[in-house]
């Protein structure tokens, strides 16, 4: 059996091309910004007297970041992410995608999807989805008032 061995070269190169692809036009949402969003959600909910829990995806649908309020309901922490995870997947508000499938039974079963407000997409002034956040720990109004309030907050650090 004859084996292919890669050399240290031939290693460095794939690296250098794969890092060089990762790094082409696609934006992406920053940790910094991630925690932004998570901020401004807390501070809007902390003066209305709610507590959140904030999720928040990079562009790829994986967890950036996660922040709860101290009080905010234990079911918050699973509720949150599903909202984030629709918004990212979408990407779309989770109100938009509830009414884009109307009487359509079976779309909240898909999993780590939910129809419930509070997931909205973070996008940048082209339009590309960077990312996304989801809040819970109010009603669903509330929960998507906050997200907006966190998405409002990091315009300027968009890239």
């Amino acid at each position: 059996m004859h084996l292919m061995r890669s050399t240290p070269t031939g290693l460095s190169l794939a690296f250098i091309c794969l890092s060089a692809q990762s790094q082409g036009t696609r934006p992406t949402l920053q940790l910094k910004t991630a925690e932004a969003i998570a901020q401004a959600c807390h501070a809007m909910a902390e003066n209305k007297g709610w507590r959140m829990a904030v999720a928040i995806n990079d562009e790829a649908g994986q967890l950036l970041h996660f922040s709860r309020m101290n009080g905010s309901a234990a079911i918050s922490v699973p509720v949150s992410q599903p909202k984030a995870n629709t918004s990212s997947a979408l990407p779309v508000s989770t109100r938009q995608f509830r009414k884009a499938t109307g009487s359509n039974q079976g779309a909240e079963l898909l999993s780590g999807i939910t129809t419930v407000a509070g997931g909205l997409p973070v996008l940048n002034a082209h339009g590309q989805a960077l990312g996304s956040v989801g809040v819970s720990g109010a009603n669903e109004d509330q929960d998507e008032l906050c997200a907006q309030a966190g998405v409002d907050a990091v315009k300027a650090m968009l890239p």
